[in-house]
């Protein structure tokens, strides 16, 4: 029976199992010089499986690096290209010199800030409110501080939003004073300032009310 105290030894009775199938895979990634990866040189570079939306971004951190860099990798790697290759040996990947870990660490740091460049801010604000009522009490019967209940609000389904949002259109200079007069009551500063951030990513009226 299968259970935490012997995952050990059955793992290594799995390791060294000799099945007719094992056997035909092993044969047939000989012929192939090993088992290849299944992810291409750019996501092992990256260290991530790719969405085909994020080829944008990877293209972009690679356009960040000096030509020379560019070359470096392809001539450490041995390819014509690393963008358009899609298989490598791990061999190659294993304790890189210190000048290409250098830009291979580049090339991540500059896929990441383009990707979280191109993230939309979210529309909501995390805010607590005292716990009421049957809530209130199953906490005060364990004899424990009675913490605030956390939820999300979301500024779009806020009143006046749609009207803030037109102004915005018209006044991109706007304030988180302007906001709060606008809105009145609702409109607290937190939740202007993530309707402005909102605004901000967005240029067209059409793309602040999708």
């Amino acid at each position: 029976m299968f259970n935490s105290s012997n995952a050990h030894d059955e793992g290594k009775k799995g390791g060294q199992a000799k099945t007719a199938r094992k056997q035909r895979a092993s044969r047939a990634n000989g012929k192939k010089g090993g088992r290849p990866p299944l992810s291409s040189l750019v996501e092992q570079l990256l260290n991530e499986s790719l969405h085909p939306s994020q080829f944008k971004y990877v293209m972009k951190a690679y356009a960040a690096l000096y030509q020379g860099e560019k070359q470096e990798l392809n001539q450490h790697f041995g390819v014509a290209d690393i963008m358009n290759t899609f298989h490598m040996k791990n061999s190659k990947l294993r304790r890189p010199p210190k000048h290409i870990q250098y830009l291979i660490e580049r090339f991540r740091l500059a896929f990441r800030y383009h990707q979280k460049a191109a993230r939309p801010p979210s529309p909501y604000v995390v805010e607590y409110k005292e716990r009421v009522g049957s809530q209130r009490v199953s906490w005060e019967r364990k004899d424990m501080p009675v913490p605030p209940r956390r939820y999300k609000t979301d500024v779009r389904t806020l009143q006046y939003f749609t009207h803030i949002a037109w102004e915005y259109s018209t006044n991109p200079k706007m304030t988180i004073q302007d906001v709060k007069e606008l809105g009145g009551g609702p409109w607290h500063a937190k939740r202007a300032e993530v309707a402005l951030a909102w605004f901000r990513f967005y240029t067209s009226m059409d793309n602040f009310l999708n």
